[in-house]
């Protein structure tokens, strides 16, 4: 199983802004961009900046830049430096607030978020701040603020797919599973090759103890991805639950071996390996789960389980 607010991804991505001056130079940073060629972009940014160091779309390009190559130091930098010359713009914060959560430093990404929301210039850039804020909140599990953000983005645009998912899975953390499946069905009714609608919707499934369903949903998934962790690790959870100890270990495996960083999977093999009666195994994997922090992102389950654990 995994839970939607690590299936759906943060949608506020890079939002190229239009060279106002037209410059041959910032035209050819978007170019670089959009080709991939981010080396090339820096050294075109560095010159521009070279001859204006208050040039804020430079700052903003050649921090997208730096980000995709995972230099996230300095790409931090160059976001700050941006608001720094622009304290009223809001790409500069909104793309430091993402860089923030790509770190996993959720709780500092806020302000950032807020500030971005307070600068927006119009009804569609609110929309997309809102909802990255929205998940950000859910990751940090504070689903009621996370859920009033959605509802405010879907003012905006009520075909908002991610913003219909959040609610979703905010409805499912708060008790209310059963009513979050509509918000899935719709978001997938908003676009029909959406996969993270179906990841979470067979998620839920698989919570209502509607095994057979789930793996009905997970099954249409890997038909056209094969190697979708998510959905392997969900169909592996349900097999467990159908008793088909083998299948669930199969695919329970295969996820891990293509996302060793899903805590939810190592949970899953845990519970698994206790079915087994492989106790050695399941504490080993309850403690991955811990230090892959299950705990941050989905409560305190796995801790329980791993104070009953013992290894002989």
């Amino acid at each position: 199983m995994q839970k939607a607010r690590l299936y759906i991804v943060i949608i506020g991505v890079f939002i190229i802004a239009g060279c106002q001056s037209k410059r041959s130079l910032l035209d050819q940073v978007e170019q670089c961009i959009i080709d991939s060629n981010y080396n090339k972009a820096i050294l075109i940014c560095n010159e521009v900046l070279a001859d204006d160091s208050t040039n804020v779309e430079a700052y903003y390009k050649r921090g997208y830049s730096l980000e995709c190559l995972m230099d996230y130091k300095n790409a931090a930098e160059n976001y700050s430096s941006s608001i720094h010359f622009n304290k009223n713009g809001w790409r500069g914060y909104l793309y430091r607030a993402i860089l923030l959560c790509k770190q996993q430093h959720f709780e500092y990404s806020i302000p950032d978020f807020n500030a971005a929301l307070s600068n927006a210039p119009s009804d569609s850039v609110k929309e997309i701040v809102l909802t990255d804020r929205g998940h950000t909140y859910a990751t940090l599990r504070k689903f009621n603020i996370a859920a009033e953000d959605f509802k405010k983005a879907l003012k905006y645009n009520p075909r908002n797919r991610y913003a219909m998912t959040g609610i979703g899975e905010c409805l499912s953390e708060t008790g209310k599973t059963r009513e979050s499946v509509s918000y899935f069905e719709k978001a997938i009714e908003i676009d029909s090759a959406f996969e993270a609608g179906y990841v979470n919707l067979a998620f839920v499934y698989s919570r209502l103890d509607e095994h057979l369903k789930s793996i009905e949903i997970n099954n249409k998934i890997l038909a056209k991805r094969p190697n979708e962790p998510y959905a392997l690790n969900n169909r592996g959870y349900s097999k467990m639950q159908l008793n088909d100890l083998a299948g669930a270990m199969e695919d329970i495996n295969h996820s891990i071996q293509l996302a060793p960083g899903n805590s939810y999977a190592f949970r899953n093999r845990g519970l698994l390996y206790l079915k087994l009666a492989k106790n050695n195994e399941a504490c080993a994997d309850f403690q991955t789960a811990l230090k892959l922090d299950f705990t941050r992102y989905y409560g305190n389950e796995v801790e329980q389980l791993a104070k009953k654990c013992y290894i002989k």
